[in-house]
């Protein structure tokens, strides 16, 4: 398959897998307060989801080195088909939580293939779609999939809904063979990086100073938007003052952001060196977080929310560029950086709602400011 017949599937694949993933996450949610679930119970379903993830995104990386992106993938897939076709007969809400917690088992599997297959892409695709395979998921995941499970639970069953999301999963794992590779390519490495041995191989790659680097940023980048999505919309609605709409729209707007940064700042990768980009994209969120933690009227925090989306983004893309381009297999780098993007999300909900007690919602958005520059310095003086 030639490069661009490989974007054009992959894209296809990505976007797919994203609405499946929105899909089945909004219409639990639905489903979850159609079981009389309270706040809280929602709350540990969704988290028991996230704990599965964590559990299993590193040694993903390294099962799909050794058996192939392909075969893993659709095995991967087939398990959230499975499982989802079957919720709709769970009738109490742990009963819920604990079949999600096994989805989440199986998600970072799916990710982590994507992932590296994507890097291993990279360098004959141009840094300019570095973003694309992040941009395709998260428009399946923050816009199409929303508004589709809206218009499911609305004019259909909870059963056909769950039936709905089963079925594109096993659609999936039928045709990801058409996109993904099989076993993954021997890379020339100057690193070395032992042959067996989970935790020697992980301990090499560590010590790699890119991969170390890239999952600290990505580890606070991640507990940074981990703060934004958690609690914009509390910020909005009980310290703005700011209707229901107004406040739903933010969330919105970071979702455009997101996609939209992720297509088209990556042509800023091929235009401008790294170290430009990396204090673009600090000055960017900085401003975002600035605004967020000093005002309160609906068009500063929404250009705040564009900022720091947008410097997110940039971040995020400059340090996936910096990793394709590292000789070593891009399966193991994916299962790292991953679960630092998972870890970091799962502590910044967790500081926030701890930090926010104590300085108040805004200030938590001020605090982030010298953690993000501290963390960023530290990684660029350790490049020198």
């Amino acid at each position: 398959m030639n490069q661009h017949g490989f974007l054009r599937s992959f894209m296809l694949l990505a976007v797919f897998g994203g609405v499946a993933i929105g899909l089945g996450r909004v219409v639990t949610t639905f489903y979850a307060l159609h079981l009389g679930a309270n706040n809280a119970q929602i709350g540990y379903i969704a988290a028991l989801e996230a704990f599965g993830r964590l559990l299993v995104t590193l040694p993903a990386g390294f099962i799909i080195a050794r058996y192939g992106a392909r075969s893993i993938y659709a095995l991967s897939s087939l398990v959230p088909m499975l499982l989802n076709a079957c919720i709709p007969w769970v009738s109490v809400w742990y009963g819920v939580a604990l079949t999600r917690g096994l989805v989440g088992l199986a998600i970072p599997f799916r990710i982590v293939a994507m992932n590296s297959s994507f890097l291993q892409q990279l360098h004959l695709l141009g840094p300019a779609k570095t973003g694309w395979y992040r941009g395709a998921q998260s428009f399946g995941v923050m816009i199409l999939g929303p508004v589709l499970a809206s218009l499911m639970v609305s004019h259909t069953s909870y059963t056909w809904s769950y039936l709905l999301v089963a079925l594109m999963f096993g659609i999936m794992a039928l045709c990801s063979h058409k996109v993904l590779p099989g076993e993954e390519a021997a890379v020339e490495t100057a690193h070395t990086i032992p042959a067996e041995g989970f935790l020697l191989q992980l301990k090499a790659l560590w010590n790699i100073r890119a991969v170390r680097d890239s999952c600290v940023v990505e580890f606070v980048n991640s507990a940074t938007g981990a703060v934004f999505t958690t609690f914009i919309l509390v910020l909005a609605l009980t310290v703005a003052m700011l209707p229901d709409e107004l406040a739903v729209m933010l969330v919105t707007i970071q979702g455009l952001t997101t996609v939209t940064a992720s297509f088209a700042l990556g042509h800023l990768l091929a235009i401008m060196d790294r170290k430009k980009v990396q204090l673009l994209s600090v000055l960017l969120a900085i401003a975002g977080l600035l605004l967020l933690g000093t005002c309160l009227q609906f068009i500063w925090l929404a250009i705040g929310t564009v900022l720091l989306g947008s410097g997110s983004s940039l971040i995020g893309l400059s340090r996936t560029l910096q990793l394709s381009q590292l000789p070593v297999s891009k399966s193991k780098i994916s299962g790292i950086y991953n679960l630092s993007n998972m870890s970091g999300a799962f502590v910044g909900a967790i500081a926030g709602g701890l930090l926010g007690e104590w300085l108040g919602l805004q200030g938590l958005f001020l605090l982030w400011i010298p953690v993000f520059l501290l963390t960023l310095y530290w990684a660029n003086r350790k490049e020198h």
